[in-house]
């Protein structure tokens, strides 16, 4: 059996698994979907595999019989009508008895009751249904994101996404909500396949449109992205309500012309990190890599502070990869000037010593707001500048309402 506990199911993921799968022996009906989590001593429900009506989720197998888990309404604690979504309530013999040194969690977790009920069960925090006497998981409560009036699973949007442009990375995107004074707003940040060619402006370019408000922040690579979007945008005659691009890549001019294998090794090994023993690793370790030759094994003692000490040769390709594709993309793209706003955030270790130009050329193309951080381009998604980030991104936000 292969038990399949993912969030979330995909009917079309284990069709396709199986197929992969289908010359070493693995047979369809060899899949277990279930359900559980570590509260319930893991596994909860099993089986099933069906699909619902709207083929919106898979089963996760049959309700126990001694009614053991419920479907409830989360405002109200009354169990959910069939087929409706609900908070997924556990109880049983397997259930923790609560958070170990944390009272006040373990009671609003593990303590619920079921209005008109003297009944403790353990509240998941997971949103799913009954329907013919199976369970089926749709989501999490905290990951559910409202826009007007409407829940929306991040995952969904996510794989909406994924399938809007074949360079988008399958798995590779994030949906999730800020909020601002009037209502929720969705945030969506896609990778780009590292071996993918396609230009920056037909990646940004909007197949589906639903409605706007839009808000759009990107960090480097993605700032571009972000940008661009931003001004087909309002090209097409709408436009983004907000704009934050994190320390991206100065503007460039744009060229088709080729780009020098030991110009991408040398960005590869500098970016974000200092130049002390970057030559030593790229000539010992990299001989040829752009070239591709397979790499020599890294020498941990000289990499020092450059890679993860458990970093592999796979890795370190799959990341030289997707630097290579966002080098290129960045070559041959020519930004045109965009006439919104745009919140500008500035790492210090990305400029040169002594800059003038904050904006490393962006000023020339769109009014900004530059904000200044105290990191190089990689901690500045990390803690304490990425406090600082939140913050200004708070309020410029509330500004732009």
């Amino acid at each position: 059996m292969a038990f399949n506990g993912a969030e979330p199911i995909r009917r079309a993921t284990m069709d396709r698994f199986a197929e992969a799968f289908s010359v070493s022996g693995f047979r369809r009906e060899a899949f277990v979907p279930c359900y559980g989590l570590a509260e319930a001593t893991l596994l909860v429900t099993a089986g099933g595999g069906g699909v619902a009506a709207d083929g919106s989720a898979v089963s996760c197998g049959a309700l126990p019989e001694a009614d053991e888990v419920r479907v409830v309404d989360p405002e109200t604690g009354s169990e959910a009508a069939p087929g409706a979504v609900g908070e997924i309530w556990v109880s049983g013999p397997s259930v923790a008895s609560g958070y170990w040194n944390r009272p006040e969690e373990t009671a609003q977790t593990f303590q619920a009751r079921l209005a008109g009920s003297e009944a403790r069960f353990l509240r998941t925090g997971d949103l799913g249904f009954v329907a013919g006497g199976e369970l089926f998981v749709t989501g999490r409560i905290k990951d559910l994101i409202i826009l007007r009036g409407r829940n929306h699973y991040p995952q969904d949007l996510e794989l909406t996404a994924e399938q809007a442009h074949a360079a988008l990375r399958p798995g590779g995107s994030a949906a999730f909500a800020v909020d601002s004074e009037e209502e929720e707003l969705l945030v969506l940040a896609a990778e780009v396949e590292r071996r993918s060619n396609a230009p920056v402006e037909e990646i940004a370019e909007r197949e589906v449109q639903p409605e706007g408000p839009w808000l759009l922040v990107g960090w480097s690579f993605g700032a571009v992205v972000a940008y661009e979007m931003a001004r087909q945008m309002e090209r097409s005659g709408t436009s983004a309500r907000f704009l934050a691009m994190i320390d991206p890549p100065p503007p460039r001019q744009g060229s088709h012309e080729g780009i020098d294998d030991q110009r991408l090794l040398l960005g590869f090994a500098q970016t974000g990190r200092p130049l002390d023993r970057q030559w030593t690793l790229l000539r010992e370790n990299f001989q040829g890599f752009g070239r591709g030759r397979r790499a020599r094994p890294p020498d941990r003692d000289r990499v020092g502070g450059l890679l993860p000490l458990d970093v592999d040769k796979t890795r370190l390709r799959e990341h030289f990869d997707r630097y290579c594709t966002n080098v290129r993309a960045l070559h041959g793209y020519a930004p045109r000037p965009y006439r919104g706003r745009t919140t500008l955030f500035r790492a210090s270790g990305s400029l040169a010593p002594g800059a003038e130009d904050l904006t490393s050329g962006w000023g020339a193309l769109v009014e900004s707001q530059v904000h200044l951080l105290d990191a190089d381009h990689e901690s500045v998604l990390r803690s304490p500048a990425l406090d600082r980030l939140v913050e200004d991104l708070r309020q410029d936000l509330a500004k732009a309402e």
